[in-house]
């Protein structure tokens, strides 16, 4: 009996045993950020420790850190861009207007009205009473 052949497999190539390269980015990052606070720092030295006992940790923890198998960097990414970037929702429906095409016939003068918008046009739509808007309710509820 053959056996399942895993497919779509994506590893990232490793740098450094089992670093990749963001990992090494997001590690080469905070170095330089504690070297250039400790740099700006040095003459408070415990605010500067303070600073790199909150940031080391969260930096690490971006970079190795997973939730639910995605690697937390990626996740970041994944904030930024669905809040910057513009949404198109799929499943909302599209108002749809039946008389898209034709202007409000109050909106010409009686010089400028063509001639589909003559008073008996209008006049002569079918008007349907309750009785007869029950009788297709019912109609359609058979089929």
């Amino acid at each position: 009996m053959p056996y399942p052949v895993p497919q779509f497999i994506r590893e990232k190539p490793k740098l450094m045993g089992l670093i990749d390269f963001t990992q090494v980015t997001i590690i080469v990052i905070l170095g330089a950020f504690l070297f250039l606070t400790y740099q700006l720092l040095s003459s408070v030295l415990w605010l500067w420790i303070i600073l790199s006992l909150f940031v080391t940790p969260l930096a690490l923890a971006t970079a190795f850190g997973k939730y639910k198998g995605i690697p937390i960097y990626q996740l970041i990414g994944y904030i930024f861009r669905h809040i910057w970037l513009p949404k198109q929702y799929l499943w909302k429906k599209e108002r749809i207007f039946i008389n898209s095409t034709l202007p409000h016939p109050t909106s010409f003068t009686k010089e400028e009205k063509p001639a589909s918008f003559s008073e008996e046009n209008i006049s002569s739509r079918k008007v349907l009473d309750k009785k007869t808007l029950e009788q297709l309710a019912n109609i359609l509820n058979k089929r």
